[in-house]
């Protein structure tokens, strides 16, 4: 019986360390981006992972925490409770699974460790009644003490990080005495379309900028390398935001759509086709790709002089970017 109890609380503790570090990332990553590949990126910029508007982790760490804090008080009645939310962290946790398995096609590590720890508790529950052992207040401290500072040091060390220096493909674009932008963006994403009339926004307020666009197409959209060729076709004919507005703007960014925009924008068709057809034109956006994978979790990025924004930027997270480098 003994063991029985200390495997359920050691699953909460696992579940805890999970879901704490989601809950960071949750609060200072705004998961409003589409990631290169990783699965927890996806995962957690869906719709199934604020339910309510709540962070799904921070339901981990206060339900996890619920149980194992009800594992140590002493009394028949609190261990009464721990079947039926056992239980329920169980359903709840294979629910989840198979919907990253099934709906999404994506799997979140952490959420995959905090869906089975549940599954874990209700196979445990499942096994038998449990009778309340004591409980000396040094091991309830133990306990509690390694929750709290399993939750914790993620969330503290996210909030402590600072920005890493701007990659050098980000500071070669700077020009002096003007603050630049750079913003590495797919026109097919999702959250970079919601992210710049943000950008553009904020942007008109301020004179004296140099704003750079960069395109990384990402693996998962089809229709993203298209548009970065259609994109850079049209920079080389000084057309290139112009381009990057119509393609925002369409739901149509196939390489036949890419080109009606073309001419719609009068953009000479013969030039176009020689650098959408150009290997050199594939060769300069996966070089991007190849750089903002190190540089962030995912698209878009937005530097503000050496201030990084990745996902979807508040006009207010922009604004104080720029009075940080007027500053400076």
């Amino acid at each position: 019986m003994r063991s029985r109890l200390t495997a359920f609380r050691a699953l909460c503790l696992i579940a805890l360390a999970a879901s704490g570090a989601g809950l960071a990332e949750a609060l200072f990553d705004a998961h409003e981006f589409c990631g290169f590949g990783t699965g927890c990126d996806e995962v957690a910029a869906s719709v199934y992972a604020r339910p309510l508007g709540v962070p799904l982790p921070a339901v981990g760490v206060a339900g996890f925490g619920l149980v194992l804090g009800l594992s140590l008080v002493p009394g028949s009645r609190p261990f009464a409770l721990l079947r039926p939310l056992a239980w329920a962290a169980g359903a709840v946790g294979l629910a989840l699974v198979v919907v990253q398995l099934l709906v999404l096609g994506r799997v979140c590590q952490l959420c995959l460790v905090a869906d089975l720890c549940g599954v874990g508790l209700a196979a445990i529950a499942l096994a038998g009644r449990f009778v309340p052992p004591e409980v000396s207040w040094r091991r309830r401290a133990a306990w509690l003490g390694a929750a709290g500072l399993i939750v914790g040091a993620p969330v503290f060390l996210d909030w402590a990080a600072t920005d890493p220096p701007p990659p050098e493909p980000v500071v070669a674009h700077r020009v002096p005495g003007k603050i630049t932008v750079v913003e590495v963006t797919d026109f097919d994403c999702p959250h970079c379309r919601g992210a710049d009339p943000v950008l553009r926004e904020v942007i008109r307020e301020r004179n004296g900028l140099h704003f750079v666009r960069l395109v990384a197409p990402m693996p998962r959209h089809p229709n993203a390398r298209p548009a970065g060729r259609a994109y850079l076709a049209a920079g080389r004919q000084g057309k290139g935001e112009e381009m990057a507005a119509a393609l925002f703007a369409t739901e149509d960014r196939t390489p036949q759509g890419c080109r009606r925009l073309a001419g719609s924008l009068g953009l000479d068709l013969g030039a176009y086709d020689r650098v959408v057809a150009d290997p050199g034109t594939d060769a300069e956006m996966d070089a991007t790709v190849a750089w903002a994978r190190t540089a962030g979790p995912g698209l878009p990025l937005i530097w503000v002089q050496d201030k990084l924004i990745h996902g979807m930027p508040t006009p207010d997270a922009l604004r104080d970017a720029f009075r940080r480098a007027e500053r400076r």
